[in-house]
């Protein structure tokens, strides 16, 4: 297994049972391509079958350690026929992780640095915090913080090329690596981090018995997005063609961060779209599980396109698209607040105009009828929204005429909020008036 040993699933054959060893009984197995005899305890927090291995039996062996007499399994059982197909998946991955590592062998891993690698993990009992330590440390080499970045992000420490004690009381992965963290590293070492979350999001897609780490691999890739140069962003292509972004329907805030951001490219954007949509639509048909936050997804997605337009982040044609889903797929009669806020009702309607003519009246009537109280003139761009929409409904005597009282109640709205305004500044003005004379006073010298 070499000096540097995965702590990998290894099928192998029992050889020979020892009853009385110096710990107790053991079995020696041999395993295909390992030079030399493999060994392990037939005691129960090792062997974890009530019956015990013969001489012939396959088994599946994992946490290997090195010893003087050789290698020595810390985990067994018999194998299983479904183990053949995890071994042909974790092949698949290990010759992909090979190739990566390969890739970067000349820049990130010469040989000489093993020793010293072995040297750190053996010299305490190691955790997570030492690995974020050593990718925090700006005077570290970039050689031992690629090593510390693929034991944290791995999903299955079993695909670990680099050594690494796993401790009982951890699981098979951590994938932890904080967006700051992420940002604190050099281009080069991004470039590897995108690698690596584009290999590890499909294996632990595939394997069932991982822990599903698709949303920390979301968040990751959405951040690269941003900060990898355009030529290099294809790398992350495998988490798009998956549409499988869990960290969009678990933290909204990453959906608009990336929407609003001007360097992201739009076909990133268009894409990220499209499976907000989908969240949205599944959160219409009550078959998704969102947090609780996060449950009228609907009312969310038109909260961020109505707010992110004003930022001008993205096309009008991208707008216009989304404006016509909201429509769409929103329930009709719906109570609470409007989904459009109607102060930007007429920027969208500005928008649609160009792009969309053909959805105005649908857009108008649902701006209408939206809402407990539907549409409602409370500004000067409510009121031009209001006049252009009756435009489009002339042919429509109910619209018009809600529109037409709408437009009339709104007027009367605006010029009493105006002549409120107007006293509010006069008592205002008064107010200060009196606080200048008594001030006046103050300043007068005793006679």
């Amino acid at each position: 297994m070499g000096g540097s040993s995965r702590q990998q699933l290894i099928k192998a054959v029992v050889k020979s049972i020892v009853p009385e060893g110096k710990h107790g009984p053991y079995a020696v197995v041999e395993a295909e391509g390992i030079e030399g005899s493999i060994t392990f305890s037939l005691a129960t927090e090792v062997w974890r079958e009530e019956e015990k291995p013969k001489p012939g039996d396959t088994v599946l062996l994992s946490k290997f350690r090195e010893t003087k007499a050789g290698w020595r399994a810390m985990r067994g059982r018999f194998f299983q026929p479904f183990d053949e197909q995890i071994a042909r998946s974790k092949e698949h991955i290990m010759k992909r992780i090979d190739a990566i590592i390969e890739r970067w062998k000349s820049k990130f891993f010469p040989s000489e640095t093993d020793k010293i690698w072995r040297e750190w993990v053996d010299f305490k009992e190691r955790e997570t915090h030492d690995l974020l330590g050593l990718i925090r440390d700006e005077t570290m080499r970039l050689e031992f913080k690629a090593r510390a970045l693929f034991i944290l992000l791995t999903p299955d420490f079993s695909l670990s090329p680099f050594l690494w004690r796993v401790r009982e009381r951890d699981k098979r992965s951590y994938v932890w690596l904080s967006i700051k963290d992420l940002e604190g590293l050099s281009t080069e070492l991004q470039l590897y981090v995108a690698e690596l979350i584009a290999e590890f999001y499909q294996y632990q897609r595939r394997e069932k018995n991982v822990w599903d780490t698709s949303s920390e691999y979301g968040h990751l890739g959405l951040r690269l997005l941003t900060l990898l140069p355009d030529e290099k962003i294809e790398i992350l292509a495998p988490l798009f063609e998956s549409l499988a972004w869990r960290a969009l329907s678990t933290d909204t805030y990453m959906w608009q961060w990336i929407m609003e951001n001007s360097e992201v490219d739009e076909k990133w954007k268009v894409i990220l779209d499209q499976e907000m949509r989908q969240v949205v639509t599944k959160s219409l048909l009550g078959t998704s599980q969102l947090p609780p936050l996060f449950e009228d997804a609907l009312r969310f997605y038109a909260r961020v396109v109505t707010d992110v337009y004003r930022r001008e982040v993205y096309s009008k044609a991208l707008l216009a698209d989304q404006a016509t889903f909201i429509v769409e797929v929103a329930p009709r009669n719906r109570e609470g607040f409007s989904l459009f806020d109607h102060s930007h009702v007429v920027n969208i309607f500005k928008v649609l105009a160009d792009e969309k003519p053909e959805c105005l009246y649908n857009f108008c009537s649902f701006v209408m009828q939206d809402g407990t109280k539907g549409f409602v003139v409370e500004n000067e761009a409510s009121l031009q929204a209001a006049k252009l929409m009756l435009e489009v409904v002339g042919d429509d005597p109910e619209l018009t005429q809600q529109l037409q009282d709408t437009i009339l109640a709104g007027k009367q709205e605006i010029a009493e909020k105006a002549r409120r305004g107007e006293e509010y500044k006069k008592r205002q003005e008064t107010r200060k008036k009196a606080e200048q004379a008594i001030l006046a006073k103050m300043k007068q010298s005793v006679s």
